[in-house]
């Protein structure tokens, strides 16, 4: 059994797929750094890594919104 997709269709995937891959390892980054500071009591330190967390999740959710947005218009 083969591959179903051609070439041009396979690395689109892989290319969508691969958008928000790396703004997910951010989160998970600031995620750890933000726990761990608050475990330490660093809450100073702490509220700025969680402002930044929150604009990489906003990035990340607009765009995966937008990459739904083009998909509906190609359809």
């Amino acid at each position: 059994m083969g591959l179903t997709l051609s070439r041009t269709e396979t690395r689109g995937y892989f290319e969508e797929m691969s958008e928000t891959k790396s703004m997910d390892r951010i989160i998970r980054i600031l995620d750890d750094e933000l726990t761990m500071l608050l475990d330490t009591g660093l809450y100073r330190e702490a509220e700025k890594t969680r402002k930044r967390l929150e604009v990489y999740m906003e990035m990340r959710n607009k765009a995966k919104e937008l990459r739904g947005m083009l998909d509906d218009g190609r359809s």
